[in-house]
């Protein structure tokens, strides 16, 4: 352990720290939040580490936390965090910003063969032989006061990131991979990927495949307008309508109250609240031209022996990813593999998603090409 972290709740202390944080090569950070049944997470601490000094900032007492915003926009400086996603929409909603400067150590790690989505615990103990403790997760950071027990627990939690960051950057330096992980870390930074798109939220929910294109189209327009309200009222999506009752909808195409009431998953206070507005856009739905409605397979046409293919690619990417000492998840996921292979044989594109470009092009997307023109 580092020294004794250092409890900040007022203002004019942040912005001393901050001033000092500007200037540092590397700061660790994280977060302590909550997220129950509100849309946005409530943020309880932000916790730094900058060399031997472990700050937790009281986000609940602090009354403006605004100077902490240029520490994030810093460009100089590194910001080392673990397994970051969630992070960084928090970072995204408190500031309006995502961190400039990412390492995460969970994908760094992944990407010198210590395996894939790695804890910090275990990624802590694996380099530097220490035992953490996992006693506090399920704590409320947004109670005052704080216990001994949860400052503690947070002050682990950054005060290794920066031997740890250490340990990883050699390792990349080694095997001639810290390009590679930068390319991962600049897609990180990008706030698309922290935000849902509404016209996307659809894509979300499981079962949508047993729809139809006007049905998915229907799905499309309840689950943008369940984004707006879930974000505009901030509260889960969950618990203003469920995934299952907006399918149910979807499906059933109600056209008048007397239909939306035989919807057994739709509420009566669902009903009551938004019954009228599902109307609306199921009749918007129906009446969308055909050039507008979402594919049937938003990845891509049927094709023949989808399944053998996507097997053939994973074994190949896993063989790969075995020479290498690189989690194989990180090189292409399924849902990747399956985009190739639809659109390789059902539009004869040789052309590589998004996903396999930059560094995978050679290591992964062109052996996966090569395959599938001797398979397919």
């Amino acid at each position: 352990m580092l020294a004794t972290p250092r409890l900040v709740i007022d203002s004019r202390e942040l912005e001393s720290l901050c001033d000092r944080w500007l200037e540092r090569e590397l700061v660790g950070l994280d977060t302590e939040f909550v997220r129950t049944r509100t849309f946005y997470a409530r943020l309880g601490l932000i916790q730094v580490a900058a060399g031997d000094q472990v700050v937790l900032l009281d986000a609940v007492e602090i009354a403006d936390l605004s100077p902490f915003r240029a520490v994030l926009l810093q460009d100089s400086s590194r910001k080392v965090l673990h397994s970051c996603g969630e992070d960084l929409g928090v970072f995204l909603h408190q500031f309006g910003v995502v961190p400039r400067g990412l390492f995460d150590t969970q994908l760094a790690a992944a990407m010198v063969g210590m395996g894939f989505s790695l804890s910090y615990q275990a990624l802590v103990e694996r380099i530097l032989g220490v035992h953490l403790e996992k006693g506090e997760t399920r704590s409320d950071w947004t109670a005052r006061p704080l216990r001994e027990a949860q400052l503690g627990y947070a002050a682990l939690d950054v005060a290794y990131l920066e031997p740890v960051y250490q340990h990883l950057m050699d390792r990349l330096l080694t095997l001639g991979r810290a390009a590679w992980v930068e390319e991962e870390f600049e897609r990180l930074g990008e706030r698309s990927r922290h935000q849902v798109q509404p016209d996307e939220a659809y894509l979300r929910i499981k079962g949508r495949g047993s729809l139809d294109q006007r049905g998915q189209a229907i799905l499309r327009l309840l689950c943008a307008f369940r984004e707006g309200e879930a974000r505009g009222r901030n509260l889960a999506r969950t618990f203003v309508v469920r995934d299952d009752a907006l399918l149910a909808v979807a499906a059933k195409r109600p056209r008048s109250s007397r239909h939306l009431r035989r919807i057994a998953q739709l509420g009566g206070n669902e009903r009551k609240r938004y019954g009228d507005r599902f109307l609306e856009i199921v009749e918007e739905a129906l009446s969308l031209p055909t050039q507008d409605l979402p594919e049937r397979r938003p990845g891509g046409p049927r094709v023949p022996h989808l399944s053998e293919l996507v097997k053939e690619l994973q074994a190949l990417v896993a063989r790969i990813g075995g020479e290498m000492e690189i989690a194989p998840e990180i090189l292409a996921r399924r849902r990747v593999l399956e985009g190739l292979v639809r659109s390789y044989v059902g539009r004869g594109s040789r052309e590589l998603p998004a996903e396999l470009g930059g560094w995978r092009r050679d290591v992964v997307g062109q052996p996966a090409l090569e395959l599938l023109d001797t398979a397919a």
